[in-house]
């Protein structure tokens, strides 16, 4: 009989032990779960602004077209598309440097003679 209660008290003491261990790991899956959710978050935001500024960029280089057809009315179209962009994840330093060329081509300090409507 006293066999029993020890074994049975053993049970409970294992039981228990799983029931806390339990408890801990579902707690650690709360954190990790509101910690993901955190993060997808930040990435959502971080890709709505990318796309904001690819818009932007998009618009500048347009921009930049329209100011060179008026620079140049004779000029042949060059190999400048403005298409749109989905978001893959490229460098945005690669994005930056292309309107920088742009830029620096269509200076309006280095334009001659433009006439605006």
């Amino acid at each position: 009989m006293d066999s029993l209660i020890h074994h049975l008290n053993s049970i409970a003491k294992d039981l228990e032990a799983a029931r806390n261990e339990a408890a801990k790991q579902y707690v650690k899956y709360q954190d990790d779960t509101d910690k993901l959710n955190k993060k997808i978050g930040n990435l959502e935001y971080q890709r709505r602004t990318d796309q904001q500024r690819i818009k932007k960029l998009q618009s500048d280089i347009a921009g930049l077209q329209r100011y060179k057809k008026a620079a140049d009315p004779g000029a042949h179209e060059e190999d400048v598309v403005v298409e749109e962009v989905e978001d893959d994840g490229s460098d945005d330093s690669m994005i930056e440097a292309k309107l920088q060329k742009l830029k620096e081509k269509y200076d309006p300090e280095k334009a001659t003679a433009i006439s605006w409507p």
